[in-house]
């Protein structure tokens, strides 16, 4: 095996042809993996001829750099010492061509691009990568999570969170929820679990009766039993006040923030890395009630958590950032508004991908503070990309969805007509 016979770096080539359209995507510094067992050589010469290198010539078949179909040789620098769990193999002995030299890497192989380069004189690109172990860490880190979450909660019920959390399937997730709830006992210990993220995902529904029937529910059950139920319950005071603050009831939402910020911090002390989520949730309401200095000096706290311990906090993370924009342009900062939301953008992006409702409140946020000024056709994409987003996403009669919808309209009506009513932030809590 080729693990055992090298010790130190070594390069190998592939030779492809590629579209001009996969090209374009592709960046320096990004993460790229392969869906395929992942063939190359030691010979660069090898790799040329699989592109269809002219060998008189020496450039490959390509006309111009914008033709449809483009030749790309890839140089990719491999150290095992830097990959323990990278699978690899050297099957030139067991090729019917082994003058080839054949490399062949596993599976879902991830690499990091270094540099993209076109040589004009060959027409041929040059895509240097080098092979990364980040989705091994990735893995191992989302395999401790659900190791971790299964600890308190079983496998259905987990299952049925990630459909409605991760995937953003909501009914998908309600429907396996309610199965689940069916077939339980009804003293199984798990049964306030499933009440509790039944409740989550009929708020991400904009169903929040429903939803605060189940938290209810859950808090009746998790209430004075063990130190582990009386986090959960103090969680789910925490979520039930989040409820109340997207139904813009700021005063039950402020009173069950308060207790369950008490809780917690008996719990969990202060500074614990959970407690940011809580502050900012109180911060929000304070925000809703134009508290803005209180909200601002919860959100420094958070973020000073934060920056203490940065280990597997960016969904928290960004809901403080975004938290924290809000307040920001409540006080007249613009600029820095925009920069904070800009990031908690980039952030829920990388953690949920394009199209999830999360990364939908941020768009919506921008397309309102461009609205407020003079950039109407940034705030007019902006909220057309949320829009875009709730209509795949969430059902007809969402308020986000109504919301996203109204905003859209407002500014192509002054698009039109140059008259705009002033805008108002609303409600964009997690």
């Amino acid at each position: 095996m080729i693990r055992s016979e090298q010790k130190s770096p070594f390069r190998v080539y592939r030779g492809a042809t590629i579209d001009r359209d996969e090209i374009e995507k592709l960046r320096a510094g990004t993460l790229v993996g392969s869906n395929a067992f992942f063939s190359s050589s030691f010979c660069e010469e090898v790799a040329e001829m699989f592109i269809g290198t002219d060998p008189l010539a020496a450039v490959s078949p390509c006309q111009s750099p914008v033709d449809r179909r483009q030749f790309v040789m890839f140089k990719i620098d491999v150290d095992l010492n830097q990959t323990a769990d990278l699978i690899i193999a050297d099957v030139s002995e067991q090729s019917n061509f082994p003058a080839e030299k054949e490399i062949l890497f596993g599976l879902g192989t991830t690499f990091i691009i270094k540099e993209i380069t076109y040589d004009i004189h060959r027409n041929l690109w040059y895509i240097e990568m080098v092979v990364s172990s980040e989705m091994f860490e990735l893995k191992q880190e989302y395999t401790d999570f659900v190791h971790g979450c299964l600890k308190y909660t079983d496998a259905d019920t987990l299952f049925g969170t990630f459909l409605s959390g991760r995937s953003s399937d909501y009914p998908a997730g309600i429907s396996h929820l309610q199965r689940h709830l069916r077939k339980m006992k009804f003293n199984d210990p798990n049964r306030a679990n499933v009440y509790f993220y039944l409740a989550c995902a009929y708020r991400s529904m904009g169903k929040y009766e429903h939803a605060i029937e189940y938290f209810h529910r859950a808090k009746l059950l998790q209430k004075g039993l063990s130190s582990q139920s009386s986090y959960a319950y103090a969680d789910t005071l925490s979520e039930l006040a989040a409820t109340y603050s997207l139904l813009n009831n700021t005063a039950k939402a402020l009173s069950l923030l308060k207790q369950a910020v008490t809780l917690f911090r008996r719990i969990l002390g202060a500074n614990h890395i959970d407690m940011p989520l809580y502050y900012t949730r109180l911060a929000y309401v304070y925000w809703q009630e134009k508290q803005y200095e209180d909200a601002h000096s919860l959100l420094l706290t958070a973020l000073s958590i934060f920056k203490e311990d940065m280990t597997s906090v960016f969904a928290g993370l960004s809901f403080t950032k975004h938290t924290m924009g809000l307040v920001k342009h409540a006080l007249g900062q613009r600029e820095e508004a925009i920069s904070l939301l800009k990031e908690t953008l980039e952030i829920r992006r990388q953690s949920y991908g394009d199209d999830h409702p999360d990364v939908a409140q941020v768009y919506y946020s921008l397309a309102l503070i461009y609205a407020d000024t003079d950039d109407k056709r940034i705030a007019f994409q902006y909220a057309q990309t949320a829009l875009n987003i709730y209509q795949a996403k969430l059902p007809k009669h969402h308020p986000s969805l109504k919301r996203a919808s109204e905003l859209v309209e407002r500014i192509s009506s002054y698009q039109r007509e140059s008259t705009l009513p002033q805008s108002e932030f609303h409600n964009v809590q997690e």
